[in-house]
């Protein structure tokens, strides 16, 4: 637009890919997920199964979390995802009626942020969006880390997809359909329940979910046509969507009725835990370093510490950081080792790559 600073071409993109996501998250709850179930007494919802144990299921759910008994305002809060000031004064509006007391409170699926520390409304409307927030991605038991990469990788196409697609109003009436989609999905999703439309037209939940995947299909046609792995994501999606047994949820349930609530989560936590605890000191992608090095290596990049390779026979790394520089030899031999300079000399390769 012109005129437009890039600040608030920024505000306007990253709020229309936020309208998308509101209006289609509906797709995403069902494709990730993966939690059906809940302990006696914690809530209730319709179509819920009582299991031994004092565990709850909903019978076809997909996720309690993105139901209306999750973790949500007690009344729907809409906004106006028009324009970045209407979405500042909407949310306002619902702090001076009294609904939430701050931005902090208004839990909504995904919101714009700022890195500011005290994220108030005022400090997003002076400073602008510098990123999203997604919070509807339930934790899942079936991944050691609780995501898939095969998630991460579709989350990301679909974001892509909102922010490149038509961009289209959202609306009051609009944002109380995609509320009915996601409840629907969220409770009765592994039925295929129907979709509602924005023009309350009712459509197969199989058809309303491809319609959506052939837009990405389009994007990542566009963008990037040789991509075999996201190929392979968005293909996956599809079979989930066509197969509800496919889906983490479907999973989740099978082993839940199997083995139970309790000891089936307590025995993927045990199992996650003694994995990452052998993995703990293994940095991915440097496995052929010493193990001492793979330390220092890691400890260096959860410091913000820059790490370049000079020679990985010899275990050899540069250091850096606002300029200063260290270089690092079997993780031991450092410039407070005097030596280190000869080894650095005499090596061709150290000597090559330190000086460019």
């Amino acid at each position: 637009m012109e005129g437009e600073t890039y600040q608030a071409f920024k505000n306007r993109m990253y709020l229309k890919t936020a309208k998308y996501f509101m209006k289609n998250r509906w797709l995403m709850v069902y494709l990730t997920g993966a939690g059906p179930a809940y302990m006696d007494g914690f809530t209730q919802t319709a179509n819920e199964e009582k299991l031994a144990d004092g565990v709850r299921l909903i019978k076809e759910g997909i996720s309690l979390r993105n139901s209306s008994s999750g973790y949500k305002n007690k009344e729907a809060l809409h906004i106006d995802y028009n324009t970045f000031d209407g979405y500042i004064r909407s949310i306002g509006d619902h702090i001076k009626d009294g609904r939430i007391n701050s931005m902090r409170e208004f839990y909504n699926p995904i919101r714009l942020k700022n890195s500011n520390t005290d994220q108030t409304l005022e400090s997003l409307a002076e400073q602008g969006v510098e990123y999203l927030e997604i919070r509807s991605i339930d934790l899942n038991p079936l991944e050691e880390i609780g995501i898939a990469k095969d998630t991460l990788y579709f989350l990301h196409l679909f974001l892509l997809t909102g922010l490149l697609s038509e961009d289209r109003e959202l609306c009051t009436d609009n944002q109380e359909i995609a509320d009915r989609n996601e409840e629907m999905t969220a409770l009765f999703g592994l039925s295929h329940p129907t979709i509602v439309g924005c023009s309350e037209e009712r459509i197969p939940f199989v058809e309303a979910g491809m319609a959506e995947l052939d837009k990405i299909e389009q994007i990542l046609e566009s963008f990037a046509p040789t991509n075999k792995n996201l190929r392979l994501v968005l293909d996956l999606q599809k079979d989930r969507l066509l197969h509800a047994e496919k889906t983490f949820a479907a999973q989740v349930t099978e082993n839940i009725r199997a083995k139970g609530y309790l000891p089936y989560h307590l025995r993927i936590a045990r199992d996650s835990f003694e994995h990452a605890d052998l993995e703990a000191y293994r940095l991915i992608g440097a496995e052929d370093f010493e193990l001492s090095t793979q330390i220092v290596w890691k400890s260096a990049w959860k410091k913000g510490i820059k790490v370049d390779i000079l020679d990985r026979i010899e275990n050899f790394l540069r250091l850096s950081k606002k300029g200063h520089v260290e270089l690092v030899k079997q993780a031991t031999k450092t410039a407070k080792d005097n030596y280190v300079s000869v080894l650095m000399m005499e090596n061709k390769v150290v000597t090559k790559k330190n000086s460019c």
